[in-house]
């Protein structure tokens, strides 16, 4: 229990940190099975229901599993008028409970939903005629057209239960275009360290003075009167000359920090920046996003910048490229896991 108990703080942040929330509008239409329950008394009294075309409501709430992945519930309910062979004014009504598991890619979404679906039949919009419970399974494949709207196009699997016989089922179809507004937190403030170098100048040497030779005198001639006793003169120890100066190395320059493109590759001039970033990158725990605006020429520089940092040392788990930039191009951001 104590375990259980730590996992569920650990996951807490995650969820407080990367959720999305949406509500949604689209237009319905199911097909039904000949052999359909709904509405029916027996193989061959009651009604037969063909198809039925209206509107339906959708949301969810989905946490994050990982940058990409996200789950949570999902909600819909769907209200449509029933198209059946000598009978007017019929209406169905839908309430669908599933689990969403969703995948997102740069303003992309595909999402697997399976879950229960309960089926109602009315006439005149009041009086009840018929319910049935049941099982869906869909596919929604959903495109962001604005930083918080996404449209979305969801076919529908329905499993139900069959006139034949007692556990028997039938499948049919249905389909669900719309459009749905998307709740997300607010990003957290960038975080990017710059690192200034600082080199000194090398400083001037002065030229060590060299000691002068003492160049021997030559004795004057002696006038020898009586014999003298002449010692000879004493040796000089010439004097060592000091080694000379090994000349200091210049000290290299510092590469320019700065992010620069020739067209849509990478300059010379930001190889400097962009090792600062891996080494910042490196010294925490960390992931680096590359945001662009949403041009043509934005996204191929964030995809070059993607390829350069998994090339020198990052992972590709830990570099993303978010596309949420309005105006400015490109910009990187470090931030802390």
């Amino acid at each position: 229990m104590k375990k259980l108990l730590i996992l569920l703080l650990l996951f807490i942040p995650k969820v407080t940190d990367a959720w999305e929330s949406t509500i949604g509008v689209g237009a319905y239409a199911r097909r039904f099975n000949e052999k359909d329950q709904l509405g029916a008394l027996s193989k061959d009294e009651g009604l037969k229901p063909e198809s039925s075309a209206g509107l339906a409501l959708n949301g969810s709430f989905l946490c994050s599993v990982s940058p990409s992945l996200l789950f949570g519930p999902d909600l819909t309910i769907t209200y449509s008028w029933l198209s059946a062979p000598q009978q007017d004014n019929l209406q169905t009504q839908s309430l669908i409970a599933a689990g969403n598991l969703q995948y997102n890619d740069n303003g992309f979404s595909l999402a697997l939903k399976s879950g229960f679906i309960l089926n109602s039949l009315t006439a005149g919009y009041k009086t009840k005629v018929d319910f049935d419970t049941g099982f869906i399974t869909s596919v929604k494949v959903g495109s962001e057209v604005m930083d918080s709207a996404r449209f979305y196009f969801e076919p529908q699997l329905v499993i139900t239960p069959s006139i034949e016989a007692k556990n028997s089922f039938v499948n049919s179809f249905a389909l669900v275009i719309g459009v749905e507004n998307i709740f997300r937190p607010k990003k957290k403030v960038e975080i990017v360290k710059v690192v200034e170098a600082v080199v000194e100048p090398p400083k001037e040497i002065t030229p060590v003075k060299l000691p002068e030779v003492i160049t021997p005198v030559a004795a004057p001639p002696i006038i020898v009167v009586a014999p003298i006793v002449v010692e000879p003169p004493k040796e000089i120890t010439p004097v060592k000359l000091p080694e000379p100066v090994t000349p200091i190395q210049p000290i290299e320059k510092p590469k320019p920090l700065a992010l620069k493109f020739d067209g849509n590759n990478l300059s010379s001039e930001s190889i400097g920046f962009l090792e600062n970033v891996v080494k910042i990158h490196k010294s925490i725990a960390s992931v680096i996003k590359v945001h662009h605006s949403r041009g043509k020429n934005a996204k191929k520089k964030a995809e070059v910048l993607y390829t350069w940092f998994i090339n020198h040392g990052a992972k590709k788990e830990e570099v993303l490229v978010v596309p949420d930039l309005k105006g400015k191009e490109i910009k990187i951001e470090v931030v802390p896991k």
